[in-house]
């Protein structure tokens, strides 16, 4: 039963409830996982893949973990972060919207007394693209048809070695950075054509008005001459 974070609900999400097409799609997405711990979804792009390490350290008062989500499609992508103890964590946020070259950094915090207590928790993160941003992202979720929504679970893990949780944070944020520079990037090439097009359309326009020139320059003479003709 996954609810969602800090508030005591009683949706359930179950895969036997799941229709077929949803269990096909689940097992083809299931194929885009990479080899640097990322799952790639016709929706998300989500970081961790498959588990949600955090690290024990006696001189950290709060144990966390973070999920790193980029929107792989044109329109923004509305998200929800529910797990299965609500009690046991403090996520934020735990809703929102992604939206393209704008990754989400979710904080997985784990509460005072459960440090070691999370072993069989799991989390599960909801998506659907967002078409109407003019509706509310609440009320799309109640009117969504389930096929729509995208759903990737994640297990927790503790780890009390030094090569859990912070690399993997710092792999995930400069993964984001390359990511939101990749988005600029292309957004200024894009920009770079058009301005190229507008050039190639002002330099046509420039050497048609030279040649319009040239042609009058050249029968101007002749006019004057067959007129001086005529004169005599």
């Amino acid at each position: 039963m996954f609810c969602e974070p800090d508030t005591v609900t009683n949706s359930k999400i179950s895969p036997d409830g799941a229709s077929s097409s949803r269990k096909a799609l689940s097992s083809l997405e299931k194929k885009f996982q990479n080899k640097d711990n990322c799952f790639q979804t016709r929706l998300l792009s989500i970081r961790p893949a498959d588990e949600l390490c955090f690290q024990l350290d006696e001189n950290v008062k709060e144990i966390y973990s973070t999920i790193s989500l980029s929107n792989t499609l044109t329109n923004p992508i509305a998200y929800k972060v529910k797990t299965t103890s609500p009690e046991k964590f403090r996520v934020r946020p735990s809703g929102g919207v992604v939206r393209p070259g704008s990754p989400v950094t979710v904080n997985v915090h784990i509460q005072p007394g459960f440090e070691n207590k999370i072993q069989s928790d799991k989390f599960l993160v909801r998506a659907m693209e967002v078409t109407d941003e003019s509706k509310d992202v609440a009320e799309l979720w109640k009117t969504v048809q389930r096929e729509s929504i995208m759903e990737h679970r994640l297990r927790c893990i503790i780890n009390s070695e030094p090569v859990c949780s912070k690399p993997a944070n710092d792999i995930a944020t400069l993964t984001e950075k390359v990511e939101v520079l990749q988005s600029a990037v292309s957004r200024i090439e894009r920009r770079q054509q058009h301005v190229i097009l507008l050039q190639l359309v002002f330099l046509l326009v420039v050497i048609l008005a030279i040649v319009s020139d040239y042609w009058q320059s050249l029968s101007a003479p002749q006019d004057h001459k067959s007129k001086y003709c005529q004169a005599q």
